[in-house]
């Protein structure tokens, strides 16, 4: 069973977006976050193999979450979840250890893709984060 921590400031992102990973047989969501602070101290008491983060997130945004959580919690992979796709948002999110990147309009199934891809110590960043990566080698 994959054990998934899903963090998104919107209420209703977030509570469909647990509703669909717990509804997968192998997947299980040990709880969810609205914050960074929030990611911080759930990954610290649940120990998830996989964390969702909203990119977008009021105080301590997605990004600088997915760096401390990578310090301080390096057994959970992150996976950023965004509207939208900016270069600049996909580079700091690999710098910062996040292991996948996926649109929030994207399939659900690639969500649930991503989540099992990368708790077996894999990557998988969306279409259009692979093409920002590949423009910046």
């Amino acid at each position: 069973m994959i054990r998934v921590l899903v963090v998104d400031d919107h209420e209703g992102v977030r509570a469909g977006l647990a509703s669909l990973l717990d509804a997968a047989a192998d997947l299980v969501v040990v709880g969810t976050g609205a914050d960074g602070r929030a990611a911080l101290v759930q990954a610290e008491a649940l120990r998830p193999d996989v964390i969702t983060l909203d990119v977008a997130m009021p105080g301590m945004d997605g990004l600088q979450t997915a760096e401390l959580l990578r310090r301080r919690h390096p057994h959970g992979r992150v996976i950023m979840l965004s509207a939208s796709v900016p270069g600049r948002s996909v580079r700091r999110a690999r710098a910062a250890g996040a292991v996948g990147y996926v649109c929030k309009g994207s399939d659900p199934e690639e969500l649930m893709t991503a989540v099992r891809v990368t708790a077996s110590g894999g990557q998988w960043w969306c279409e259009q984060a692979v093409a920002v990566l590949r423009l910046s080698s």
